[in-house]
């Protein structure tokens, strides 16, 4: 038989270890960065580990469907978000938009591009995301289709899962030319970019929820995430705040 003390120490030690457990976030592609500053941030104050979990926000959102352990998710559009809300996979009220993203036609190794680099015939490969599972890769193609280039960037598209491999390929030369988010064309080393006029697409508004795993941890880095030094961070890392 396990006497009190025992078992009261037995109890201190589970407790430990699951505080000591890192609150798991999924996190878009295109804010990967500015994710793990949060991070860090957060866990610098004293309040917890927090790991992230980087894909497109397509493939996220399918995990969590299939009962994948996050306990809140960023998310690079709002629609996925909204379905969890409906599907009964978040916790109510807890849904809001983090950030606003925008685009940005980025070359690592090209001339500062402009409006007319889409239209012409000076280069092969243009990537992007997704478009069926990355936010940022359905707005490449709205962008492209409101400058009516469809028809003359079909052949030269090269698709990645996210909006992180689209950069990856402009930064590694496979593309010439890659359409991201301006936050990452922003925190380049390296390259040049044109930020789209912002009418040629939907905005990009990306919203953060708890989903049913969330612990008070959880919460809290949602919560931290609306201070107005994380609100900071967020807009000098390219994006526009949303009001809350």
């Amino acid at each position: 038989m396990i006497g009190r003390n025992a078992l009261i120490l037995l109890g201190f030690l589970l407790s430990s270890t699951a505080n000591a457990d890192p609150v798991k976030i999924a996190v878009a592609a295109n804010f990967a960065k500015v994710a793990e500053a949060l991070a860090d941030n957060f866990e610098a104050d004293g309040h917890g580990r927090i790991a992230i979990v980087i894909g497109s926000t397509g493939a996220l959102y399918l995990q969590i469907t299939q009962g994948a352990p996050f306990e809140a998710f960023l998310a690079a559009d709002r629609e996925r978000p909204e379905r969890l809300e409906v599907e009964g996979l978040t916790i109510p009220g807890s849904r809001f938009t983090y950030a606003l993203g925008h685009l940005a036609l980025y070359t690592r190794r090209g001339a500062m591009p402009d409006a007319d680099t889409l239209a012409s015939a000076h280069f092969q490969r243009l990537a992007i995301a997704n478009p069926t599972t990355a936010p940022y890769g359905a707005a490449a193609i709205e962008a492209i289709s409101a400058l009516g280039l469809m028809d003359h960037l079909s052949t030269k598209l090269v698709r990645g899962k996210s909006v992180a491999q689209a950069f990856q390929f402009a930064w590694s030369g496979s593309a010439e030319y890659a359409l991201v988010s301006e936050a990452q064309a922003q925190d380049s080393a390296e390259g040049n970019f044109w930020p789209l006029p912002r009418n040629l697409y939907q905005p990009i508004a990306q919203d953060a929820v708890l989903t049913i795993n969330a612990s008070p941890k959880a919460a809290e880095f949602l919560n931290f995430m609306k201070s107005p030094a994380a609100q900071a961070l967020i807009a000098r890392a390219g994006y526009s705040i949303a009001p809350h």
